[in-house]
């Protein structure tokens, strides 16, 4: 047979009939398709009918398939103690040969920031995890590429985590009469001290071993006036003006 020429999805042949039947030319034809990323290239045949004789122009009809290397379940994340914790499973892998992590911090721009070893050939479900402990504030994006071992790709959806970790201190009521009530609000988990101070400096109250999102309650042996209260954590020290009536 001869050679037909592939444009996109059409195949062209020759002027030359390869077989009258009736009023039809008949053409056969061999294609080498990759149907989808990481999947072997294979032979396809099939004949085309090419009516009103000498047209050059075959269509032919033919159905594709294709086995991708892994079967993904799921990825997702969340924040622990200020650091990204990834996860994900598969239900099958063939010639799986890692992970590839990426980070990016506007969702465009992905980096490599490390590879996890996968498990080759298996139609048992495994679960994968990674611990990303240099993460800036705000939204990070992450997303995994899938490596065969003949380096084809796959990649999978993109995940979005936010880290805040600008804490917000709330006093409740100031000013008061009795008692109030202090919360300090952020995403993670951090230890605290409270302290309070008269307008001289001195300190008149200290309680260590807090946290934030906890409710601290302070004032109640404090007399009438005007005082400082700081937060103290890693980061430095808050302060904020309290008033006893």
């Amino acid at each position: 047979y001869p050679t037909g020429t592939l444009s996109g999805s059409t195949i062209t042949f020759p002027t030359v009939p390869l077989l009258l039947v009736g009023d039809s030319v008949v053409y056969k034809f061999t294609a080498t398709v990759d149907p989808c990323p990481g999947s072997t290239p294979f032979i396809n045949t099939a004949t085309a009918k090419a009516v009103n004789e000498p047209l050059v122009t075959a269509t032919a009809s033919t159905i594709l398939t294709c086995t991708l290397p892994i079967s993904l379940i799921d990825f997702k994340g969340e924040i622990q103690n200020e650091n990204a914790f990834l996860t994900w499973s598969t239900a099958k892998e063939v010639n799986n040969d890692r992970f590839v992590i990426y980070r990016s911090y506007d969702g465009i721009h992905f980096d490599s920031i490390s590879s996890v070893k996968g498990h080759g050939n298996s139609h048992v479900v495994w679960e994968y995890n990674y611990t990303d402990r240099k993460i800036n504030s705000g939204v990070i994006y992450y997303k995994l590429d899938q490596v065969d071992i003949g380096g084809h790709r796959l990649s999978s959806n993109i995940v979005s985590l936010v880290l805040d970790n600008k804490a917000e201190i709330l006093v409740y009521p100031n000013p008061f009469t009795q008692e109030t009530q202090i919360k300090v609000v952020n995403s993670v988990k951090k230890k605290i001290n409270v302290r309070i101070l008269a307008v001289t400096g001195n300190e008149v109250f200290s309680s260590e071993a807090h946290f934030t999102n906890e409710e601290i309650k302070v004032g109640e042996e404090l007399a009438s006036g005007v005082y400082i209260l700081e937060i103290i954590s890693e980061e430095g020290i808050e302060k904020i003006k309290l008033i006893k009536n």
